[in-house]
């Protein structure tokens, strides 16, 4: 079992190249996640085992076989980030639910005080403890678009030490336990 203070490696953590974009699901399944909405259902096809999820009003993130985190809209079931970092399947993840809602998570810097950030952590079966930032643009205007707004990742640290896998992760904040 690990435990660290998550802030400490928030600010202190290394930076590495994250990519993230915002393909859709790909067309081959093995596994179907079904999000209900109000105005449809809508099938969500991965090429991969997915082996853990985590959602909030706007979102799904689920970690999968192929070493990637996805985030999808609960609203219109699409993908809004593909993130990839970690060098085995991801086995679990946490992350501040509904980040984009509260202005405590605003960028100061001029030209980004629309931006939101928030904060994910993702267990994997290659011993590693990702930690990431979230950024999405919120619209102040309608705060029902937050719901389809694409997301951005960057990697801010990555915790080693475990002797396995890591299998389950809690967060709170002050600190990250794994295990």
């Amino acid at each position: 079992c690990k435990r660290v203070h998550w802030q400490r490696v928030r600010r202190q953590g290394e930076c590495e190249s994250v990519g993230t974009d915002g393909e859709q699901a790909a067309r081959a399944s093995r596994q179907v996640i079904t999000f209900p909405s109000d105005k449809m259902n809508t099938p969500i096809h991965c090429t991969h085992s997915v082996y853990c999820a985590e959602f909030d009003s706007a979102r799904v993130v689920t970690g999968s076989r192929d070493r990637s985190i996805k985030v999808w809209s609960i609203k219109t079931g699409r993908c809004l980030a593909t993130i990839k970092g970690h060098r085995g399947s991801v086995l679990c993840l946490k992350f501040e639910k509904d980040w984009d809602l509260d202005s405590k998570n605003a960028l100061t810097a001029e030209g980004f005080t629309d931006w939101r950030r928030g904060f994910m952590v993702s267990g994997s079966s290659d011993h590693t403890v990702c930690v990431w930032d979230l950024y999405t643009c919120s619209n102040n205007d309608d705060p029902a678009a937050h719901a389809d707004t694409a997301v951005a990742a960057e990697l801010r640290g990555v915790l080693r030490g475990h002797g396995d896998g890591v299998l389950d992760i809690e967060i709170n904040p002050h600190w990250i336990v794994s295990w």
